[in-house]
């Protein structure tokens, strides 16, 4: 309970700054606090077995919690890619759409040349 109230007081200082920090760091202490109960072999039988699985309902929460941390902060990186990249991407997307990726300038037919939205307007050009 001493870790727990330390843990508390250090959200209220400023020491954690997230909510979600915190619980994370609950998370675990309640998984460490389970794993002494566990140690001591004070319980057995069932309620061993439900201490057992409170435990191991914890460790999952805290892979889930994990794995969504991480999932956001990739999100944010954009996938460890730069703007530039992106853009790129993005560009070769459209292209690839277009059917147009890979070919050159020079083998362009006409329509394919200017924006389907010109062409498909009866639009021509007179260059």
């Amino acid at each position: 309970m001493g870790k727990k109230i330390a843990l508390k007081r250090k959200l209220w200082q400023g020491e954690i700054v997230t909510e979600a920090e915190y619980n994370r760091q609950l998370l675990t202490l309640e998984i460490e606090a389970l794993q002494a109960r566990l140690d001591a072999n004070i319980e057995s039988g069932e309620k061993r077995k439900k201490l057992q699985l409170e435990q191991l309902d914890r460790q999952y929460q805290q892979a889930k919690s994990e794995k969504s941390h991480l999932q956001k902060l990739l999100d944010v990186a954009g996938d460890g890619k730069n703007a530039a990249d992106r853009e790129n991407a993005a560009y070769e997307k459209r292209l690839r759409d277009l059917e147009l990726f890979g070919k050159q300038r020079e083998d362009l037919t006409q329509e394919e040349s200017w924006p389907r939205w010109w062409c498909s307007s009866g639009n021509t050009w007179k260059g």
